[in-house]
């Protein structure tokens, strides 16, 4: 068998830009699921991981229900959770949308902190 050698560039930067559909509804969301995908060796970890992004709506209570009368209400129900988005990402992109949500994150809690410190 012949060895190839396919030569890699260098990594550059290039400029991106997000496409906006101003007809597009932004879909909330407040369920995740998280499943691994096949692991790509016999023991080796997973070759990527499914996310399912979904909306559960809480149960409907009819005006002037009592706390006490909540769980023979509930008994039996399902609260169904509708699928809003289905994705596969690879763990390395994981790892990578983990971190910028966790810079994100960190970003919103100091406004919120230097915002509550000039309250006081």
């Amino acid at each position: 068998m012949a060895d190839f050698f396919v030569p890699q560039p260098a990594p550059q930067e290039v400029p991106i830009q997000w496409v906006t559909d101003p007809a597009a509804v932004p879909t909330s969301v407040n369920q995740l699921q998280l499943q691994a995908g096949m692991p790509a060796g016999s023991d080796g970890p997973p070759d990527g991981v499914y996310m399912s992004w979904g909306h559960a709506s809480p149960p409907a209570f009819p005006i002037g229900t009592k706390p006490e009368d909540v769980p023979g209400i509930l008994a039996g129900t399902v609260i169904l959770i509708n699928p809003v988005s289905y994705m596969l990402v690879s763990l390395p992109r994981l790892r990578q949308i983990h971190e910028v949500m966790g810079t994100f994150l960190a970003q919103i809690d100091e406004g919120e902190k230097a915002r509550l410190d000039r309250q006081k």
